[in-house]
């Protein structure tokens, strides 16, 4: 009777470890995360510069040797999310400055949030000459010391809803240079102290009501040299702080008389190279 009773309770006991390890493996499965590494690549120094590594970083150092700043360039055409290259930043928390640069045949198609998320002291973070299509939402990581963000040269098209969001100290967005077309009407949001936001050189045709609006302290907006043919009073409500806006080289016709009614701090206006045939800013004087 014993070793019946011994065989059922090993049963159970089995069946129970089974069922635990099925669990965890539908768990990690359905469960949501961002990319990691392969490894954290403990090995590689962020700031060695050894031949044909993926990425090479020029790094700065501060008074106790930690590092503060890196300029990385790519010149592999193959760095995938999950490269152990990645993991070399792990060991680097201190960055306060954070560049990357391609060079053919080098390519970088993501945006390294994982990475951004690892860098509790990030405020300068750039990327040009990439191939990143889009910013997608929290792709920066809700970082709250990031002063500065650029996407130079780059092939954006998009800004998602939340792509820039919880950056208390934000306070230049440069987007120059790409082919953004679309922009989400809540792309920007919780972006208290941001003064200076550059779309200049896009290939936007339009842009939503109030996306501006929760950018109560922003003082210099550029939109030259796009494609926007049409403005509404709307597009620029919440912003009573704008001091400059140029809005040169577009595809505008008319311009009604309440557009820029808002705007009640507005100092510089530019709309030369566009093909306005009215023009009457309702701008008191």
């Amino acid at each position: 009777m014993g070793s019946w009773r011994s065989l059922v309770f090993i049963l159970i006991v089995s069946a129970c470890l089974i069922e635990g390890k099925y669990r965890d493996r539908e768990a990690k499965r359905q469960r949501p995360h961002l990319f990691e590494p392969a490894s954290t690549a403990a090995s590689v120094n962020l700031c060695e510069k050894i031949p044909h590594m993926k990425l090479v970083c020029h790094c700065t150092h501060g008074n106790r040797s930690e590092v503060l700043g890196a300029d990385c360039w790519i010149f592999n055409p193959d760095v995938p999310k999950k490269d152990p290259i990645w993991g070399a930043f792990y060991a680097h928390s201190s960055i306060e400055t954070l560049k990357f640069s391609v060079y053919k045949p080098g390519n970088l198609t993501f945006i390294p949030t994982e990475i951004i998320h690892h860098l509790p002291n990030l405020k300068d973070f750039s990327v040009q000459y990439a191939q990143v299509t889009e910013i997608g939402s929290y792709a920066l990581a809700n970082r709250s010391h990031l002063s500065r963000v650029e996407f130079n040269n780059c092939t954006l098209q998009v800004l998602r809803r939340h792509a820039f969001i919880h950056h208390p100290a934000l306070v230049e967005i440069n987007l120059k240079f790409n082919q953004i077309v679309e922009i989400d009407r809540h792309a920007f949001s919780n972006l208290p102290n941001l003064e200076r936001l550059l779309l200049g050189y896009n290939n936007i045709t339009s842009l939503h009501d109030e996306v501006f609006i929760h950018l109560s302290k922003l003082a210099e907006l550029y939109l030259q040299s796009n494609l926007i043919a049409i403005l509404s009073r709307e597009v620029f409500k919440g912003l009573g702080n704008l001091n400059v806006l140029s809005l040169s080289g577009n595809h505008i016709t008319f311009v009604g008389d309440t557009v820029f009614a808002e705007l009640w701090s507005l100092e510089e206006l530019y709309l030369d190279s566009n093909r306005i045939e009215v023009r009457n800013l309702g701008l008191s004087t």
